[in-house]
């Protein structure tokens, strides 16, 4: 199994690690990716602190093009 990697790519290079739920773009993607991810029947625990582990999965989330999912 492979971990759910979610990353943000702005100003200050390459962060890892969870995304900040406080931010109205992020909040919408964390749902986007959690619908994505139960409609498909993969295993999403979310950013809260905790991890996802799906079998594979590679996703590039169009309208957030900043954000992605390795």
């Amino acid at each position: 199994n492979l971990e759910l990697v979610l990353a943000f790519v702005g100003d200050r290079g390459f962060d890892t690690g969870p995304i900040d739920v406080n931010s109205i773009d992020a909040e919408q993607l964390f749902w986007d990716l959690y619908e994505f991810f139960c409609l498909n029947g993969l295993t999403f625990r979310g950013t809260r602190g905790e991890t996802a582990v799906v079998n594979w999965v590679r996703v590039r989330v169009q309208q957030y093009p900043g954000f992605f999912v390795q």
